[in-house]
């Protein structure tokens, strides 16, 4: 059954592709209703029972009535169907929600109709009646409507009197009439039960459009059959003015807007009909069945040799083997069984698959922990080395300021030496030739204008070189600091030492001032 409905599903998916493809030639050169009756291959092959794989043949009855009763069997059989459960549960929920859309959705548009047909019932206005079926004025629709199926009906707008002349009044009734006669509203109905199961199929929904044109545009053939150009004229203003959207997929709009471009195409190039309406139909007629046939489903059945009896009971597991004709030949051994050795050999693949599946999983594991393990030291590598990037950028920071600060002494002492020297230069000039041990000597001098007095100390001699010594002492003592360090980076160190070893350079020891 589920073998049955997969096939059908897939057959009239092809049938609807393949109307698709010819309708537009079989239209053309045959007519519109000659097109629209393509439409029933796929309905036919919706319906259309499994035929039995052999038709004329008795040898399938050799196997009939017979009761299997297994008891307590671990047969292959049954660990066969056993392994399969995990595979009906995934079939069971599949069916489930593909019969739960259809059902939604072909509840979802009968509802739509129900309330349709109450929003035209309950503003209608009888009019006059076409036979038996009564023509009603609703303010519901826009457009000339065929509605129901037991109780036939055509609604017209309220307005139907003054926006149609006589002759599209008469034109537009006809077309709905028409639709009544050819049974369209039901057929509509079945339509939209076959698109609910094809729910989910795209090429489905895009086929009912298309057949909804056809079945519009064969109404169109059948009302026009031997019209004037001037009902021509009328029929395609009527069809104009009737343009309609938001019917219900089983009603019969005269003016659908899906459909009306088409068909005022048609109508004006005179294809509405067609004079090869009747072979087409034929051609049309051979074409769906020869669809449906090539579509058909089929149950394969083995084949029974005539020489084995099948008996009618067999009990299996225990007990009694009681059957009602002899069984000879029938029991076979089970290894020379070929029915055996094939599922002895489907276990064995079923096995190494397993054992394959399960290696595969540890090998998958163990990469997996490889991966996280280069992940991991990647990780670790990258960490350690921003972190030596940080100590080296903080140590080259220090290394810079105890220069910078080393810099700012030195600076200072030379700037205390440069005073002390030109002090004792100017201090030799006047008094230095008077001092013959190069001592300290106080020089005392006049008032200035405000009478205080003023005293030039100078210091001659070893004082001059005594303040060069102290800043020849302050760098060598951070230069010795800066090269015990062991913090710095090796280039980093290396360059400060060469700048101290050039501000040394730089300060050089005064000479030794000759007496005079």
């Amino acid at each position: 059954m589920i073998q049955w409905v997969g096939e059908t599903l897939f057959a009239t998916t092809v049938l609807m592709l393949l109307i698709l493809a010819i309708r537009p030639f079989v239209a053309d050169r045959f007519g519109a209703r000659a097109a629209y009756l393509l439409w029933l291959a796929p309905a036919l092959r919706m319906i259309l029972p499994p035929l039995p794989a052999d038709m004329f043949g008795d040898r399938a009855a050799a196997v009939q009535d017979v009761v299997v009763v297994l008891v307590g069997s671990s047969s292959p059989s049954l660990q066969s169907a056993s392994a399969t459960g995990g595979g009906t549960a995934w079939l069971i929920l599949s069916l489930t929600i593909w019969l739960g859309g259809a059902v939604l959705f072909f509840g979802r548009h009968w509802l739509s109709y129900v309330q349709f047909s109450r929003n035209i019932a309950a503003d209608g206005q009888a009019l006059f009646a076409a036979g038996a079926i009564p023509v009603t004025a609703s303010s519901a629709v826009s457009s000339p409507i065929a509605l129901g199926v037991f109780g036939k009906s055509v609604v017209v707008p309220k307005d139907f009197a003054y926006r149609y002349d006589a002759a599209e009044q008469r034109l537009a009734v006809a077309h709905e009439l028409t639709h009544h006669d050819r049974h369209d509203v039901p057929v509509n109905f079945a339509a939209l039960a076959i698109l609910a199961l094809h729910w989910w199929n795209p090429v489905a929904h895009y086929a009912h459009r298309a057949f909804r044109l056809d079945q519009e545009a064969a109404c169109d053939a059948i009302v026009l059959h031997g019209a004037t150009p001037e009902e021509r004229h009328a029929y395609g203003s009527a069809l104009f003015k009737s343009a309609m959207g938001g019917v219900p997929l089983a009603a019969c709009a005269m003016g659908a807007t899906t459909t009306l471009k088409v068909r005022l195409r048609r109508i004006v190039s005179g294809n509405a009909e067609h004079r090869l309406a009747k072979p087409g139909a034929a051609l049309a007629a051979l074409l769906v069945l020869g669809g449906v046939a090539a579509t058909a489903s089929g149950s394969v059945k083995r084949a029974v040799d005539p020489a084995i009896e099948i008996p009618k009971a067999l009990v299996l597991g225990g007990g009694m083997l009681n059957v009602s004709t002899p069984v000879e030949s029938a029991i076979h051994d089970e290894r020379n069984c070929p029915d055996a050795q094939a599922h002895a050999a489907a276990r064995a693949r079923a096995k190494a698959m397993d054992i394959a599946e399960a290696e595969r999983g540890e090998a998958e594991a163990a990469r997996i922990e490889a991966d996280q393990a280069v992940a991991e030291a990647r990780e670790e590598a990258m960490t350690a080395a921003v972190e030596a990037r940080t100590g080296a950028h903080e140590a080259l920071i220090e290394a810079q300021m105890q220069l910078r600060e080393a810099e700012a002494e030195a600076a200072i002492a030379m700037r205390d030496a440069e005073a002390t020297r030109a002090a004792a230069v100017r201090s030799m000039k006047i008094s230095c030739s008077n001092n013959n041990d190069g001592s300290v000597i106080s020089i005392e001098g006049g008032e200035d204008a405000s009478g205080r007095k003023q005293m030039q100390i100078m210091v001659c001699g070893d004082g001059a070189r005594m303040g060069r010594a102290q800043i020849i002492d302050a760098l060598r003592t951070t230069r010795e600091q800066i090269a015990h360090d062991q913090m710095l980076p090796e280039q980093t160190r290396a360059h400060v030492l060469a700048a101290l070893d050039r501000q040394i350079a730089s300060v050089r020891p005064l000479p030794k001032p000759s007496l005079q």
